[in-house]
C-alpha cells in the first residue's frame, strides 16, 4: 500500500518548535498540537455562520486558506494571516485566536480525509502556506450594515 504525503503536512509542522512531534502524532492517525502564531492565528466561527461565509468569500475571489471542522464545538476554524486580527472589533459568531502559551490548534493531518476525534480539513492546507486574509474574513464576519 502507497502513502500518499499531503505537502501541507511541512509547512504545518513546520509551526512546532519540535516538527518531529507533530508528524509523530500524525503518522499514528492521531491529532497534533500546532501553535497559533508563527506561521497564522485562526479565527473560530460557529458553523451557521461559517458556511455562508466561506462561500461568500470563494464567491468574491477571495483567496481561502486551510479551513478546519470541529464537530465537537460545532465550529470551522480559519486559518489567517499571522498579526492580521489586530484590534479586530466585534465580529459575528467568531472569536480570533492569536498567539499565546496556550494557543494551539489540535488538528489532524494535512490530506487526511475522516474525521479525527470530531476534527476534519474542509481546506486542506498547502504546501505555499497560502492562507485566508484577515482583513477579508474579518469583512465577511462583521454585523450586516458593517459591511463594505
Amino acid at each position: 500500500m502507497t502513502t500518499t504525503v499531503h505537502h501541507g503536512v511541512s509547512w504545518l509542522a513546520s509551526a512546532c518548535a519540535r516538527p518531529s512531534v507533530a508528524l509523530s502524532g500524525w503518522a499514528s492517525g492521531g491529532l497534533a498540537e500546532v501553535p497559533i502564531g508563527p506561521l497564522f492565528d485562526v479565527v473560530r466561527v460557529i458553523e451557521s455562520v461559517a458556511q455562508p461565509v466561506l462561500e461568500r468569500l470563494r464567491a468574491a475571489g477571495a483567496p481561502v486558506g486551510p479551513v478546519l471542522m470541529c464537530e465537537p464545538r460545532s465550529t470551522w476554524e480559519f486559518l489567517v494571516e499571522p498579526q492580521s486580527l489586530d484590534q479586530v472589533g466585534p465580529l459575528l459568531g467568531a472569536i480570533a485566536v492569536t498567539a499565546g502559551p496556550r494557543a494551539l490548534l489540535r488538528c489532524p493531518r494535512p490530506g487526511a480525509v475522516r474525521p479525527i476525534n470530531g476534527r476534519s480539513w474542509l481546506v486542506w492546507p498547502a504546501a505555499t502556506g497560502a492562507l485566508t486574509h484577515g482583513a477579508d474574513l474579518v469583512a465577511e464576519l462583521r454585523p450586516q450594515g458593517d459591511r463594505p
